[in-house]
C-alpha cells in the first residue's frame, strides 16, 4: 500500500522546521495515519480523541491550518482501527 520507498525519497529533500515556522500554512495531514498511531498509543478512544484534539489546538494556536487527507481503500490493519 501507498508509494514504494516515498520515505527514502522524502528524506533527501526533507527539512526540519519548527512550529512556529510553520505559523500561516496549510498542512495536510494522513487522518488513517493519526488514526492508527493514536489508536496504538491509547487503549481507551477518549483519550486518543483527546490526544487529537490537544493537537489541533496546539496547531490552531501556532496560526496553521489542517486539512485531513483519506487516501484510498483502507488496508486491512486500518480497516480493524476503524
Amino acid at each position: 500500500m501507498g508509494v514504494h520507498k516515498l520515505w527514502d525519497i522524502l528524506l533527501t529533500i526533507a527539512v526540519q522546521k519548527r512550529v512556529e515556522d510553520l505559523s500561516g500554512l496549510t498542512l495536510a495531514v494522513d487522518a488513517s495515519l493519526w488514526i492508527v498511531k493514536i489508536n496504538s498509543i491509547f487503549d481507551n478512544i477518549d483519550e486518543g480523541l483527546k490526544c487529537i484534539f490537544n493537537k489541533l489546538l496546539w496547531l490552531k494556536k501556532n496560526n496553521i491550518k489542517i486539512v485531513f487527507v483519506f487516501d484510498g481503500d483502507t488496508p486491512a490493519l486500518k480497516r480493524k482501527t476503524l
